[in-house]
């Protein structure tokens, strides 16, 4: 890959087999987002070229599909947009697109004849609108055919012609205002130059690819209210400005040169610039200023624990302290009885159906200490995070505390932690019980609050005893002595010993709880079984319930997701576990890696790293096509672990 742009030529953008699993997204860091395929047809549900949120919380809507584009001259008509129909893919325009790039801006690069045509997409940082912008290079004039796919719905849902929405349009100057029978924004189109005219006609049966692998509804109807129309002479730009505000016109959010986004550079010359550059996608500004992160694109929304766990890489080694302190109290507030929320719905509401997510934020108010020494922000939250573990202490909703003081599930229902897929109701990885990385992150947070009860001139001992105990406790109960490693749960006082990653965060996290001379035995069997390039699997191969496959629909996906897939984020601790045994951060086994996914880039959402893996090769990215703890790890053990990695040769 280019480290400086991700380009495809003709070779792949006029092959639609090969083009539609590349993705392409751009975000407005208001929570919403443009994105589609490097041919422009839409493959998901979820594509679109201005999905938008509506407050109070992160409740998407589809607004702007698509736009259908043609060039007429010299007689001929040429059209350039391409959509999938059941049996049939119409129009074909992908044939005249020479060139796609990401720069990080998507453009796209068509030639017809002796006409060449730039189309470039852009959301102007803190504003629900997307410009498409066009030049035209041409030694006779042409005219541009512009006619938008509009919709009025939920991202996750599905629209058609006979479901009863009524839309309504009224012009405007330079465009159009239309508003629907839904529960949504309006939508505004304006042009630069030409002129919009009125001419309603429904695109029946559009047919999604993704969807139809992944199980779900796969196909669509959308409206377009009518065209716009423009002659160009060469070098003429015609910019197209979709947007819910009324008074947003095409020539203030027109790109003037290149576009300013809302904190990273334009130019990426590395890898670890693309991850930066990926990191600012995650980043959102709530109504009333607070900031949030948001898992993964495109469907998830507000997670607490990964915004715990991405904090650090996403935030602290991007010097974003601030923000970072905005994520950690936008959890902190919803406490209730020592639980965070491990997410927001689309309404709003928190829920709190987890047993790690409190400890991770505990996490990350350590990580952000121990980057900025800010003790005043640490007096802020600490009465917070000490009741949080006092209520871990007595039993909260989801957990009681064993005679060994090690921390065990109260639900028999087993799927409280980050595994807690589900199929018919039944959790498909219950752990119950006794869980590993659970307790490595109570002893974590037992010490974080003995370290900053110190700092505060509080009393640390309490805590300071309390992880003495659990430790000691920890290394009882899960070292399987047979095996020469840990049970992933104890329950009952019978070890499952399944071989999954959660034991390594017995190792990687700030204070390990494992003891020294266990830490190789451990990796190795981690790096046996589970390790690969673009990290580790949730389950050993040789497992009966092993699934090497992530695919099919929802019930085999699920099956699936924590029985072998490979999630990205654990490639993070990894590495700080193969770094603090002391081994060299320039070893071909880290090369590999980084080459992987630096290779990944270009694979799937591009510019960015994907939520989860095929166990079994070629590894197959799937999932989300961008990952807010996929990114932030690898930021992480850059700052962290890799710092005297050499970058250059894996570019």
């Amino acid at each position: 890959m280019n480290p400086e742009a991700i380009v495809f030529g003709e070779e792949i953008t006029t092959d639609y087999s090969k083009a539609r699993e590349k993705e392409w997204i751009i975000t407005n860091s208001l929570g919403g987002y443009a994105s589609s395929t490097i041919t422009g047809a839409n493959t998901r549900g979820y594509h679109g070229l201005l999905v938008v949120c509506v407050p109070p919380a992160l409740k998407r809507m589809l607004l702007l599909s698509k736009l259908e584009e043609e060039i007429i001259f010299n007689g001929e008509m040429y059209p350039l947009s391409i959509n999938r129909y059941p049996d049939t893919t119409y129009p074909d325009g992908n044939k005249y697109l020479k060139e796609f790039r990401l720069d990080p801006l998507p453009s796209f690069l068509y030639q017809a004849g002796e006409v060449v045509l730039k189309k470039t997409v852009f959301m102007p940082p803190g504003q629900n609108s997307s410009v498409i912008s066009y030049k035209v290079s041409s030694p006779t004039p042409i005219e541009l055919l512009i006619r938008p796919l509009v919709n009025c719905r939920s991202f996750h849902s599905r629209t058609s012609e006979d479901s009863g929405i009524v839309f309504r349009q009224h012009p405007l100057l330079g465009g159009v205002g239309i508003d629907s029978s839904e529960d949504a924004p309006s939508l505004y189109l304006k042009s630069n130059v030409g002129k919009y005219e009125s001419s309603e006609i429904w695109y029946r049966n559009m047919v999604y690819d993704e969807e139809i692998e992944r199980g779900l509804n796969d196909r669509e109807d959308h409206l377009s209210p009518g065209f716009f129309k423009a002659m160009l002479q060469d070098q003429d730009v015609f910019n197209l400005v979709a947007s819910v505000d009324a008074s947003v016109t095409s020539t203030e959010l027109a790109p003037k040169g290149a576009p300013v986004l809302s904190r990273v550079s334009l130019h990426c010359s590395s890898f670890h610039d693309w991850l930066i550059q990926a990191s600012d996608q995650f980043i959102v500004r709530l109504p009333g200023n607070r900031k949030t992160v948001v898992a993964g694109y495109h469907w998830f929304g507000e997670w607490g624990r990964d915004a715990a766990v991405a904090l650090p890489g996403l935030l602290l080694t991007t010097a974003r302290f601030e923000e970072a302190k905005d994520v950690i109290r936008r959890f902190l507030d919803y406490t209730r009885n020592g639980l965070v929320p491990v997410y927001f719905g689309e309404d709003g509401e928190p829920g709190y159906a987890s047993i790690d997510t409190s400890l991770w934020l505990i996490y990350a108010v350590y990580k952000h200490f121990s980057y900025t020494d800010d003790l005043q922000f640490v007096e802020e939250v600490y009465p917070r995070i000490r009741d949080i573990v006092e209520w871990y202490q007595r039993g909260t909703d989801v957990n009681s505390v064993a005679g060994d003081n090690l921390l065990e599930t109260k639900s028999e229902e087993g799927s409280l932690t980050w595994m807690d897929a589900r199929v018919g109701g039944v959790p498909v990885t219950p752990r119950g019980g006794k869980c590993i990385e659970v307790n490595a992150l109570w002893y974590n947070a037992l010490r974080s609050i003995e370290k900053l009860s110190s700092k505060l001139g509080e009393d640390p001992e309490p805590y300071k005893e309390l992880g003495l105990e659990v430790r000691k406790s920890f290394n009882d109960v899960f070292w399987y002595r047979e095996g020469g490693y840990l049970y992933d749960c104890v329950n009952n006082d019978i070890g499952d010993d399944s071989i999954r990653p959660n034991q390594i965060l017995s190792i990687s996290l700030p204070f390990p709880v494992l003891g020294r001379e266990r830490w190789g035995s451990v990796f190795k069997i981690v790096e046996r079984y589970l390790l690969t390039p673009y990290g580790l699997r949730t389950l050993a191969p040789q497992d009966s319930r092993y699934r090497g496959r992530c695919s099919g629909g929802p019930e085999d996906r699920d099956s699936a997701y924590h029985n072998g897939t490979v999630w990205a984020w654990l490639v993070g601790p990894f590495i700080t576990t193969y770094v603090r045994l002391g081994w060299n951060p320039n070893s071909p086994m880290i090369r590999h890696i980084l080459q992987s996914f630096n290779k990944h880039l270009g694979e799937a959402g591009l510019g960015n790293v994907s939520e989860i893996f095929d166990g079994d090769a070629p590894h197959r990215p799937r999932g989300c096509i961008a990952q807010a703890w996929s990114v932030g790890e690898l930021l992480r053990v850059y700052s962290e672990d890799l710092k005297g990695f050499k970058e250059e040769p894996i570019a």
